[in-house]
């Protein structure tokens, strides 16, 4: 397993806290959505664990043994998690359908109740809150997160963020999820009117020389470095404690793709390769994908063919 790697010890927050209380459920959170997976676990006011490793291809033999080898270092058995909550995206196909399934799993055998964490506001609202102690009250921000969707594609969104003296940060949502060419994000960029932009994610990586050159165009946008394209697992944890009990329900979640796969874009020629009817085959996973809610193209295949 050398292409695993844990990128984070087990972290604790809260000196007076180190063993859980055996009074109240614990939140599991799983994160796979961008090459990293993430393990938190925790309630309020306490805090049990978190771990982020990076284990490209090799996931599954990761995520859950290493949730069983944290359970059993605490000594804590599963009757004491209370309930899941489920980075589901937008990101990697396979990450989130690996978190989605593995929490889904859990949630049947011990009938815990889940709840969806979208990724690009957790983004937003990490990368404001760890700005916070900067920014003057009273004000309004505007936080932009462009995440790797693949090559020359980004997934958008936009957030205000107000730090109001007293009550924290209030993000409310700017712009809605959308997946754009790098071209188009700037364009969305451009037609802001703020001059307080900060604008963050995978995707300024990865489309290096497109974002350096917008920004030599517009040197008021703020472009926030790499260590900004994850949030923690203790932040993400956080949040879902933070989450009402409503949010969470005995349910499977759908993964938040944003975009159809390559494969389903590449349908016909696919179907073609495969000796079936290019129209039959788009009818076929339309009707699987409304009868089950979601069905990868690559699921379809395997179904339809025996392969």
């Amino acid at each position: 397993m050398a292409d695993v790697q844990c990128l984070t010890r087990t972290e604790t927050l809260g000196k007076d806290c180190p063993r859980p209380s055996a009074l109240l459920p614990l939140t599991l959170v799983l994160n796979a959505a961008e090459g990293r997976l993430m393990l938190a676990l925790g309630a309020e006011g306490e805090f049990c664990f978190a771990q982020e490793w990076q284990a490209r291809g090799q996931g599954v033999e990761v995520l859950l043994p290493a949730l069983s080898q944290a359970m059993t270092a605490l000594k804590l058995v599963p009757a004491r998690l209370g309930r899941l909550a489920v980075v589901t995206g937008p990101g990697s196909f396979t990450g989130l359908r690996l978190a989605v399934v593995s929490a889904a799993a859990l949630s049947r055998v011990f009938s815990l109740p889940q709840a969806p964490l979208p990724y690009l506001p957790l983004l937003a609202a990490a990368a404001a809150n760890r700005l916070a102690p900067a920014m003057p009250p009273e004000t309004e921000q505007y936080f932009w997160v462009m995440t790797h969707a693949r090559r020359d594609l980004a997934h958008l969104q936009g957030f205000a963020c107000r730090f109001a003296a007293g009550s924290g940060l209030r993000l409310t949502e700017l712009a809605p999820l959308q997946s754009l060419s790098l071209e188009e994000c700037a364009r969305t960029l451009n037609a802001s009117a703020s001059d307080q932009q900060w604008v963050l994610g995978s995707a300024l990586s990865r489309g290096r020389d497109f974002f350096v050159t917008l920004q030599e165009k517009r040197p008021d946008l703020r472009f926030l470095p790499s260590d900004f394209d994850h949030p923690s697992p203790a932040f993400i944890l956080r949040q879902a404690v933070d989450l009402p009990d409503q949010a969470f329900a005995l349910r499977d979640l759908d993964p938040c793709y944003a975009r159809p796969s390559e494969a389903e874009e590449n349908l016909p020629s696919i179907a073609a390769g495969l000796g079936l009817d290019p129209l039959a085959a788009a009818r076929r996973l339309e009707e699987l994908q409304n009868h089950s809610g979601s069905m990868s193209t690559e699921h379809f295949f395997t179904y339809s063919t025996g392969l």
